[in-house]
């Protein structure tokens, strides 16, 4: 699933930037717009046909709305003999749902991998990264769109690679010391990016830095996205075992997933304070911080997972030379 969604996003850029080449931006806007509604269309028909050709989808279904006639008939009983006002019952509800959430956030804390879950989501607090924002900071220094298209589509194969070296670093290292090699390793690539805003930074006026520089911001942020999409299959795979036979699995992988999205939210936060060109160094340096403490919480996690994070001889530091450790 990783790989087809890598090659969606490495065809989606080109083939954007092949629309405003030949027809316009206006066009490009429509045409993209058409497609996202007969997708729309497309994905509820599939889901639908899911629905029926699978039955253990409806029988759960029918066992989750059978609990809620139960519940409802209980709560109408209640109701019919307390008679509180609605806004009463719907404060319930909702503390009642509140109290819940709570539990399980009680509950995910106390595991090993809530700090890899932590981990993954300090990932997400960066503009280091082709998004919206990275990409209006270099269209401010002039770089071409088929430039950028280019730059976007190798980081993509770049992080198709990523997930190809995931299974051989878990057969050679184990899965938690292949998550720690990945995220490091990104870690370690996206240091010279952050010197490239610091170091020979394109002035303000909008023209490019030298030829080093950009080397070093597309180079880096291209290595980066291999140990970012590795340590993504790692940690997606300690958490699915993570979790394999509690009950509320489902709850719990949605509170990772929220994690993920405040970091996210967090990270327009910042570029809405830094929002001028000029500033953008200040949210590199600030996503290179949230970076390096995900790496840190995950060396926390590797330690709870085994014991130690070094090993005190070369061969067992080194196992890409030799057999397999834990």
């Amino acid at each position: 699933m990783r790989r087809i969604d890598l090659i969606c996003k490495l065809l989606a850029p080109l083939f954007v930037s092949l629309l405003t080449t030949v027809a316009s931006y206006r066009f490009a806007a429509i045409f993209l717009c058409a497609v996202e509604v007969a997708c729309m269309v497309f994905e509820l028909l599939w889901i639908e046909i899911a629905y029926h050709r699978f039955p253990a989808l409806r029988e759960a279904q029918a066992a989750r709305e059978a609990m809620r006639g139960v519940h409802g008939r209980e709560d109408e009983r209640q109701s019919s003999s307390q008679r509180q006002p609605i806004y009463i019952s719907v404060i319930e509800v909702m503390l009642g749902k509140m109290r819940a959430t709570l539990f399980d956030w009680r509950e995910f804390t106390q595991y090993p991998i809530f700090l890899s879950s932590l981990s993954i989501s300090c990932l997400y607090l960066t503009v280091l990264s082709f998004d919206g924002t990275m990409l209006s900071y270099l269209k401010a220094h002039a770089y071409s769109d088929p430039f950028l298209a280019g730059m976007r589509g190798l980081n993509v194969i770049a992080g198709l690679a990523g997930t190809l070296a995931m299974p051989v670093l878990e057969r050679k290292l184990g899965l938690v010391r292949a998550g720690n090699w990945s995220i490091w390793s990104e870690v370690v690539c996206l240091l010279p990016v952050l010197i490239t805003f610091y170091v020979g930074a394109p002035t303000s006026d909008g023209t490019k830095g030298p030829t080093w520089n950009a080397v070093l911001l597309f180079g880096g942020m291209m290595l980066s996205r291999i140990g970012l999409w590795a340590f993504d299959l790692c940690q997606l795979k300690e958490l699915q075992l993570a979790l394999e036979a509690h009950p509320r699995r489902n709850s719990l992988t949605a509170l990772q997933y929220s994690l993920q999205n405040v970091a996210d939210m967090l990270k327009y936060i910042l570029t809405i304070i830094l929002s001028r060109p000029s500033q953008f160094k200040y949210a590199a340096l600030a996503s290179f911080l949230s970076v390096l403490a995900g790496a840190s919480t995950y060396l926390a996690y590797v330690r709870k997972e085994r014991g130690h994070i070094l090993h005190h001889n070369l061969g067992d530091m080194i196992p890409l030379l030799g057999r397999k450790t834990r």
